[in-house]
């Protein structure tokens, strides 16, 4: 489980909600941090190109 702190207290995530409850949230961060989603989510399996080349 998540419990909130700060400006989230009060409120509690279980572990099987809390994947939906964090996508939900994407739209809410801030540019620095979705910033650093993007880079997380596509470090691994995935290589970072030039915008000129081509994508899906």
């Amino acid at each position: 489980m998540y419990r909130g702190i700060g400006i989230e207290s009060g409120k509690e995530v279980s572990d099987e909600c809390a994947f939906d409850y964090a996508k939900n949230h994407l739209d809410e961060m801030t540019d620095m941090d979705k910033k650093t989603f993007v880079e997380f989510f596509f470090s691994g399996n995935w290589i970072k190109e030039e915008d000129h080349a081509e994508t899906i």
